[in-house]
């Protein structure tokens, strides 16, 4: 009986423990950190978005017109990333890899964190948030896992907003929410995001109006949201018209754009977070806050529609799904008080153990020198390295996610056909050209090559071609061979240059070029 009396008193310690509000604000961010720190592998856009923050400082001015392509390009380049260029060029040749690290999980942790404090906010009395934001945000890592993506930014902003938007609606503040036009600023020139602020906004607006308590300072903040695109470098029609198109386009071969369910885990494990928040909306009945059913449903909509959006659905469901897993909450302590109490103990010692592991490992990785370098194994180090060494010039067919590393490593020599800058930059004829050329076998995939008219072609080995040569043609050499791609040459009388070994990642890595 001691014995249970002193387990049972160490339980309810623990939970005490996690309901404390520093221990949320800090456990949860500690978490996700620990999450991401594992592994760091550079994101395939990474190096276009550097190059563009090269470039723009280097002209004082945002370009208009793209430098980096060889094919055809749309007549003018919306980057409507720059901004986000412009800050990881420069942490990158300040700090390098580690520095790309830290600011990955420094936005990760600070979203998380702004997660904590709406939820506070939103609903101060929920028992289970620590479990409840945890699945959550452990749920939504894939927004921060590659580094370092633009939309890390909008995953911050996002919860910033909800806070500022319930500082309104709980306590009438406005002075938070009266600040977020100048967020909005930012967010347009730092990542297409900004729509999804938007929306946000235009919820909170028609909310607002049904409760008929819709004011003029927050139309006027609705106001300060929908010129932001003035701000950009391509004005508001040009902004606007090109996200209503990016929008719009479709994406094919484009993982992340696929409905959810096409990634059967990750909508297997949604569906399950979303069971007890449908329960929770049917127990609540007619006690619904408007605002937080919207948002919910809007973000659910999104997550299964593209899978990219899945990170918004469950960040939204962190905070506004707090009432509906209460609800849930409650149901089972009136129907199964003991078994209640009991399973919450054994929870929230589990939970503890789980995060001193975490903290534990989280402080081995942060002595370890290997967690502050990108993981590059996707890339084709060595062939792109080879080229940079030889001076090539000319212009270099790549496969679209290889480009944004071609681009930044070989520019100015050499121009490249294509990256992931698709909806910014090229016309879909261009992409669709660039996919059928490194299908040789094809009559269409002849005749694309022949309109391209690149001088070399940089083929991954996993592309399946077994001989380069014979499915190109007489008139191509390979030049170049690693285990991770091979180099095709035009017209080229040099010898064939084999390595078995691969490249190591330069040293000069984040030094421009150009």
């Amino acid at each position: 009986m001691v014995t249970t009396e002193k387990f049972e008193q160490v339980c309810d310690k623990a939970k005490g423990f996690l309901v404390s509000p520093r221990v949320l604000l800090c456990s949860i961010p500690l978490l996700i950190v620990w999450r991401l720190l594992g592994s760091s592998p550079a994101d395939p856009d990474l190096f276009a978005r550097v190059a563009m923050g090269r470039l723009a400082l280097s002209l004082n001015y945002v370009p208009l017109k793209d430098p980096f392509a060889f094919t055809p390009t749309l007549s003018t380049w919306v980057d409507h990333e720059w901004l986000s260029g412009v800050v990881f060029y420069l942490i990158a040749t300040m700090m390098g890899d580690a520095g790309l690290v830290l600011l990955k999980v420094i936005l990760a942790a600070s979203s998380t964190a702004c997660v904590v404090l709406a939820s506070r906010r939103y609903a101060p009395e929920f028992t289970g948030r620590f479990i409840w934001i945890t699945l959550c945000i452990l749920h939504a890592a894939a927004a921060w896992t590659s580094t370092v993506r633009c939309q890390a930014f909008t995953y911050l902003f996002i919860p910033m907003l909800y806070w500022a938007i319930l500082e309104y609606r709980k306590h009438l503040n406005i002075f938070a929410l009266s600040l977020t036009p100048l967020l909005a600023i930012a967010w347009v020139n730092m990542h297409g995001g900004y729509a999804l602020g938007c929306v946000v906004m235009a919820i909170l607006v028609g909310v607002e109006l049904v409760e008929r308590r819709l004011s003029r300072p927050l139309l006027c903040i609705a106001l300060g949201w929908a010129i932001a695109p003035v701000f950009t470098p391509y004005g508001w029609s040009g902004f606007v018209s090109f996200l209503v198109d990016s929008l719009g386009m479709e994406r094919p071969g484009i993982i992340e754009w696929f409905p959810l369910h096409t990634d059967l885990p990750s909508f297997a494990l949604t569906a399950l977070l979303c069971a007890p928040l449908t329960l929770g909306i049917f127990l609540m009945r007619g006690t619904h806050d408007l605002f937080g059913l919207s948002v919910l449903i809007f973000g659910s909509y999104c997550a299964f529609r593209h899978t990219r959006f899945l990170p918004f659905f469950m960040i939204s469901a962190a905070i506004f799904g707090a009432p509906y897993i209460e609800s849930v909450l409650q149901r089972a302590r009136s129907l199964r008080p003991h078994l209640y109490t009991a399973a919450g103990r054994c929870g929230a010692l589990v939970a503890c153990v789980f995060l001193a592991m975490g903290s534990l490992h989280l402080l081995v990785l942060a002595v370890s020198p290997a967690t502050y370098r990108l993981d590059y194994k996707n890339f084709p180090i060595g062939a792109v390295e080879w080229l940079r060494a030889q001076g090539t010039q000319g212009r270099l067919l790549v496969d679209f996610n290889n480009g944004s590393y071609a681009l930044w490593r070989l520019f100015p020599n050499m121009k490249i056909s294509v990256d992931g800058r698709y909806e910014e930059c090229y016309p879909t004829q261009t992409v669709r050209d660039n996919a059928l050329a490194f299908q040789p076998d094809l009559e269409i995939g002849r005749a694309a090559l022949e309109r391209l008219d690149p001088t070399h072609i940089l083929l991954p080995s996993n592309h399946g071609i077994e001989n380069p040569e014979a499915a190109f043609g007489d008139e191509w050499r390979v030049v170049y061979s690693d285990p991770r791609a091979v180099i095709l040459a035009h017209g080229t009388s040099v010898a064939a240059t084999s390595t078995t070994e691969m490249a190591e990642v330069p040293r000069d890595m984040w030094e421009a070029g150009f």
